[in-house]
């Protein structure tokens, strides 16, 4: 503790050790001290040391077999041994040998118990891994089920989502196509929820009212609101019907309060949708303009019974309203039939549109003499005829009277020309004849033949000298018209059209004509009426506009272009519904020519066409000049609403009519044509001067300007291969007098 350190050595003698040793050694023990690396070499006994005894002493192999327990001394080559002797060994073993075979026996037992409680327990675990095994077994093939299964649902699940995707995107197409469908048709869309009352309405409809293009919804009586009120209820019937009937759908035709107070013609189409037990659910359909549909088609009934110049009743009105007459009483009637001399010559010497003009003035006069119940109509192009109820005896030679005096005042043309026309009378009384409305019209008809035979303005119809009912029928031209159509009497003939700057061809005007198989080629002034006034004209136009196009193919085949094709028009063409449908398959007939730019089709309107709607004409218009279609205005210059189309219509020529040609010599006519031509080219539009006949004339309308010009003087109306030979002739030929 005080730090200091070193060795404490002891000593002890072999003599003690050997002592240590006996006192140590237990009865029937003895210790002994061997060497180590020397097997079984005693170094010291309880006896002594082997130096004391003086001689070798090792242990026996019985000592050895008896050795109990050995212990290495640290530090030394010695082992301490613990030999027992052979008594108390057997002694021991004796004991040990029972001991060990009590042991035994118990341990025996306890390991036949463990064993049987180990087979018992293996054979458990034998069975529960058995049964686990089969549990495995049976989960592994209903995990292997549920595995297909799920699997086959998860198959079946994308291709039901492949499917809805597919649907989707077909939904979405169709959509498109719908949203496209009722875009391109124009159409409103209309949806009424019969549980809310709700109605849903489309932009479109708003438009159709002039209102801006907003969706609407609203009640269904707030709807009604807005439908004219002799429609309302008729709407609300169908309406009814739809929801509380086994009907699936409607279809009516109401008028709708426009923006500006006015009324639009609407077609009110649906389908009622119904749910699993029969019960109406909605209605939805669609909503269509229908207002210029309406008025063609009533403008078109009113053509088929009123005269569309004159605006009187036509001869199938007149005959119902005399066969009605004859049918409600017995009393007596009178029939006069007015024939208006020299209309022909007219017509050649101052063109169609001046004699039109001349007969709407005298209808308009004769329109003034009827009364009452009294019915004049016109029944032909230069005829008249007049139903008098009651005529008494002296009511006839009174309108006679007043006829005579209606036409002696003269009648100005439109180029500021006077004339007095001359007319031939007819007439009958119901005593007179024995038969139908028919039989009167025809004998007045033949007492007014027997007028102009006689030159008096009037004649009676004498039944001693001829019987009605054995005259020959009443002339026919619409029968013998529609006739001609079918069996193909009509043929088109072509004037030249000739470039007045510089001489050459620029096209022709396709003019009809009637190859009459007694009566030999007719102008268009002796059927044009009667075409119009019974509808023919429709069928008559289209024919000339496929035949017109069809020869400027053939041309073109030829070698001929570009051509300049000008067809005449009839505002009955234009109210046709199918019109510009009619246009637009004979262009496309003809598409190869249009394409080349060898032919442009010029369509040519008057002034009476504009008149009767404006609208619809404009649509027209607009929809062909996108086929390169060219639209001239005809005869300008006879009406009186000229300068207000100008504006309004997108017109490429104005068509000066031969009147104010015919009378060139007139500073006040030249000064109009001057002013028109200047207004025209203003306006972007090239002049054409109809029915020049003279070189002076030409040279004339040279100096104002005009661009186009027709007439005798550069060619008459030909066949087609005469004008083909014209324009070959004149393409490089020669320029007529009075062309620059």
């Amino acid at each position: 503790s005080d730090g200091w350190q070193g060795i404490f050595f002891v000593s002890l003698s072999p003599e003690r050790i050997a002592q240590i040793l006996a006192e140590s050694s237990p009865p029937g023990h003895r210790l002994f001290l061997i060497h180590r690396d020397r097997k079984g070499l005693i170094e010291i006994s309880a006896e002594g040391s082997r130096n004391q005894l003086q001689r070798a002493f090792v242990l026996s192999p019985e000592e050895m077999a008896s050795v109990l327990a050995t212990r290495s001394l640290p530090g030394t080559r010695w082992e301490l041994v613990d030999v027992v002797s052979p008594g108390l060994l057997a002694a021991f073993g004796k004991r040990e040998r029972l001991h060990a075979f009590v042991v035994f026996a118990g341990f025996l037992g306890v390991a036949l118990f463990l064993a049987h409680l180990v087979r018992r327990e293996e054979r458990g675990r034998t069975q529960a891994e058995e049964a686990l095994i089969e549990a495995n077994r049976q989960l592994d093939a209903r995990v292997r089920e549920r595995t297909r299964e799920l699997r086959q649902a998860n198959d079946a699940l994308h291709r039901e989502i492949d499917r809805r995707r597919q649907t989707e995107r077909a939904l979405q197409q169709a959509l498109e196509r719908y949203d496209l469908a009722v875009r391109g048709s124009n159409d409103a869309i209309w949806d009424w929820d019969l549980e809310t009352d709700d109605v849903y309405l489309s932009p479109r409809f708003a438009e159709i009212r002039g209102l801006p293009p907003e969706a609407a919804t609203l009640r269904l009586e707030a709807w009604l609101e807005d439908v004219h009120v002799k429609d309302a209820l008729r709407l609300r019937e169908a309406f009814a019907k739809v929801r509380d009937t086994d009907q699936t759908q409607l279809c009516e035709e109401v008028r709708v309060r426009t923006a500006g107070g006015g009324w639009r013609w609407c077609m009110i189409r649906g389908a009622v949708v119904r749910d699993r037990e029969g019960r109406a659910q909605r209605v939805a359909g669609s909503i269509t303009d229908v207002t210029e549909r309406r008025r063609a088609a009533e403008a078109l009934q009113r053509y088929a019974l009123y005269d569309p110049l004159t605006g009187m009743p036509n001869q199938a009105l007149f005959l119902d309203r005399l066969a009605q007459a004859l049918r409600e009483s017995d009393a007596e009637l009178a029939v006069l039939v007015l024939h208006v001399e020299g209309l022909r010559d007219l017509n050649q010497r101052m063109g169609r549109a001046t004699a039109d003009e001349l007969l709407r003035r005298l209808g308009q006069r004769l329109a003034t003499l009827a009364e009452g119940t009294e019915t004049l109509a016109r029944i032909s192009g230069s005829e008249f005829a007049w139903l008098i109820p009651q005529p008494g005896v002296h009511r006839v030679p009174e309108r006679i009277a007043r006829v005579e005096s209606a036409i002696a005042e003269p009648f100005e043309t439109p180029v500021g020309e006077a004339l007095q026309l001359q007319v031939r009378m007819g007439w009958t009384l119901r005593a007179d004849v024995a038969g139908d409305a028919e039989a009167l019209l025809r004998a007045a008809d033949a007492a007014m033949l027997q007028a102009r035979k006689k030159g008096r303005l009037a004649e009676r119809f004498d039944p001693g000298v001829e019987d009605a009912g054995t005259l020959h029928p009443r002339r026919d031209p619409v029968s013998q018209l529609r006739e001609a159509i079918e069996q193909g009497e009509l043929r088109l003939h072509y004037q030249p059209l000739v470039r007045l700057s510089d001489g050459q061809p620029y096209g022709f005007e396709a003019l009809v004509r009637w190859a009459h198989p007694e009566q030999g080629m007719l102008a268009p002034a002796e059927f044009i009426t009667v075409a119009e006034e019974s509808g023919l004209i429709v069928h008559m136009g289209e024919w000339v506009l496929r035949e017109a196009l069809g020869q400027c193919r053939a041309w073109r085949e030829r070698g001929t272009c570009p051509v300049v094709m000008s067809v005449n028009l009839s505002c009955h063409q234009f109210l046709d519904p199918d019109f510009v449908g009619r246009v637009e398959e004979a262009l496309a007939a003809n598409r190869d020519a249009v394409d080349a730019g060898c032919l442009t089709l010029f369509l040519e309107i008057t002034e009476t066409t504009l008149m009767q709607d404006m609208d619809l004409v404009l649509s027209a218009v607009r929809r062909l000049r996108s086929w390169g279609v060219r639209f001239a205005i005809d005869d300008f210059g006879t009406g009186y609403s000229s300068l207000a189309y100008l504006q309004a219509l997108p017109l490429d020529t104005l068509k000066l009519d031969q009147g104010f040609v015919a009378r060139l010599e007139e500073e006040g006519t030249r000064r109009i044509v001057a002013h028109l031509v200047s207004l025209a080219h203003e306006l972007s539009m090239q002049v054409v001067a109809e029915g020049i006949e003279t070189g002076a004339q030409c040279r004339q309308l040279v100096e104002m300007g005009v661009d186009i010009g027709q007439g005798y003087w550069f060619g008459r109306p030909m066949a087609s291969h005469e004008a083909w030979s014209w324009w070959e002739q004149h393409l490089h030929g020669t320029q007529p007098e009075g062309v620059t």
